[in-house]
């Protein structure tokens, strides 16, 4: 199989598993039962924040990663559907989203956004950072919430601004991408067809 039967391929696999991928996300009647419904009404229910189009997928998407590396745990979902009546985009794509930090996850979400932060101090001049400690007790409290706190929030805002903008603009690339390839793939069947008629054609 030569690459542009691979890529066919691909993207086969693609649309069979679209269907399966908006099945997974949280659909209205979930945000209807949760407590953010209760928070915000049925504003969360709006058509436009349910649109799968490329723009409020994109939104959404960014949005929610951003959230995610945010220090909101426990309130994400709050805080998303907060940004996304401001900012509209795809809800069940952002609340989604917010699921990339969970507890298996968030010790290294934790740690990156620690260096990420201290590195930004550091080249500010608000350095040395004192080093991350793991061994949380009320000795170390006010370090921890000091220079560690203050490198993660830091850390956190830098990490999530930019995983919201590199998804934002990974989606309009990947949709440019797929349409590109939906075309390509749709040539491609019109000459396999047409070669095969000249070939029944030449038969005596």
């Amino acid at each position: 199989m030569n690459w542009r039967g691979k890529w066919h391929s691909l993207h086969d696999w693609y649309e069979k598993r679209r269907g399966a991928f908006k099945k997974w996300l949280p659909d209205e009647k979930k945000v209807g039962n949760s407590p953010i419904r209760r928070l915000f009404g049925a504003t969360l229910l709006r058509k436009e924040l349910w649109s799968f189009k490329r723009e409020p997928v994109a939104r959404g998407l960014g949005l929610g990663l951003f959230v995610a590396v945010t220090p909101t745990m426990g309130v994400q979902w709050v805080v998303a559907a907060l940004l996304i009546l401001i900012f509209p985009a795809n809800l069940p794509v952002a609340l989604a989203a917010c699921l990339v930090t969970n507890p298996l996850t968030t010790p290294a979400f934790l740690y990156a956004e620690y260096i990420i932060g201290s590195w930004m101090l550091q080249r500010a001049g608000y350095g040395p950072i004192r080093p991350f400690d793991t061994d949380i007790s009320f000795t170390n409290l006010s370090h921890i919430l000091s220079d560690v706190g203050i490198s993660i929030v830091i850390g956190s805002l830098a990490l999530g601004v930019a995983l919201g903008v590199a998804s934002y603009f990974s989606v309009h690339a990947f949709v440019a991408v797929e349409r590109k390839l939906k075309y390509a793939k749709l040539i491609h069947r019109r000459r396999e067809r047409r070669e095969a008629r000249k070939k029944g054609a030449s038969r005596p």
